[in-house]
């Protein structure tokens, strides 16, 4: 498992938990580097778009998740991604 996804496990469980992944604690916890920080920050980011869009999109979200969409290419990803950034 790599670091990132190690980190946002943690950071995922730590919201569970009623606790901030960007609290120093936690950051602490968990030696998380100013590099590694803004990343989680940036990954977290997303998940709460992606998450948003899916309370918008409640179907497509649901296919999504069901595997439906396991064609999807990464550049689909990545349009979907700047969308939801507001890039485009």
């Amino acid at each position: 498992m790599s670091r990132s996804s190690e980190l946002l496990k943690a950071a995922a469980g730590a919201l569970e938990e009623g606790r901030s992944p960007l609290d120093v604690s936690f950051l602490s916890e968990h030696g998380v580097s100013l590099d590694e920080c803004f990343d989680l920050a940036d990954w977290l980011a997303i998940g709460a778009r992606l998450s948003a869009w899916a309370i918008q999109n409640p179907r497509l979200a649901r296919s999504a998740a069901s595997g439906a969409h396991s064609a999807m290419t990464m550049d689909t990803i990545t349009r979907v991604l700047r969308k939801l950034n507001g890039e485009g």
